[in-house]
């Protein structure tokens, strides 16, 4: 009854907005947006079946991207932890040597003291290009303070067919 009601004054709503006069032949449970755009369809029902069908699809993709979402934002969370333990661990491993450069696999550990005396150090993963890089020019390593210098530097000029061998 509290939806006949609704649908009654809505009817007036319609009406005031222009869309004439609207038949309401039976209420049933269900979505009140629906009923109304098949009215304002001017259609049978069949209107308000396909926009509900609709509904259904897109929250239907909405689930489906939110489960691999979920799924995708666990594993980059369990692959973010297991590499910044790796990186905890490289940085352990070198907090006694002044100045080091150091390719582990696809880590790149870089240590030594700027102008001022104080320590840099970086611990990250090396991209695919710089992997490269270090494969064709080792001797970069060979001077802490510049090798992130020299790593971009070829990387950059590999990535846009400029590269220099070192």
């Amino acid at each position: 009854m509290t939806a006949f009601k609704a649908i009654q004054a809505l009817e007036v709503v319609l009406a005031d907005a222009g869309y004439g006069r609207t038949k309401i032949e039976n209420v049933d449970r269900g979505s009140l947006r629906l009923r109304l755009k098949a009215w304002l369809d001017g259609d049978d029902g069949q209107i308000a079946q396909q926009a509900a069908k609709n509904k259904l699809g897109e929250a239907a993709v909405i689930a489906d991207r939110w489960a691999k979402d979920f799924t995708v934002n666990k594993q980059r969370a369990e692959i973010s932890a297991i590499n910044a333990n790796t990186a905890y661990q490289l940085m352990e491993s070198v907090k006694d040597v002044e100045n080091v450069a150091l390719q582990m696999d696809e880590w790149l550990i870089v240590k030594y003291k700027d102008a001022k005396g104080e320590p840099i150090c970086s611990v990250r993963k090396l991209t695919v290009t710089e992997l490269s890089v270090l494969d064709r020019s080792p001797g970069i390593l060979n001077n802490p303070s510049k090798t992130l210098d020299n790593l971009s530097l070829l990387a950059y000029e590999q990535e846009n067919g400029l590269a220099v061998e070192s």
